[in-house]
């Protein structure tokens, strides 16, 4: 836990995939599901926005459905 609060710190926008790949680079033996569970205990989350594809678009037409 402490190793991903310091790459955190650093690295804020990295989920919990990329942080998995770097702890398995550091040599630590985790899954991306142990990384999951510890970053929500941590209360960790990406920063990076999620995609907005179900927002209309304004400036469209809004027909009545009959």
């Amino acid at each position: 836990m402490l190793e991903i609060d310091k790459e955190y710190m650093l690295r804020p926008f990295y989920g919990s995939p990329k942080m998995t790949l770097w702890l398995q680079r550091l040599g630590y033996l985790v899954n991306h599901k142990r990384v999951e569970r510890l970053m929500h205990k941590m209360e960790l989350r990406s920063v990076v926005p999620g995609s907005h594809t179900s927002k209309p678009a304004p400036e469209h037409v809004k027909y009545p459905i009959c």
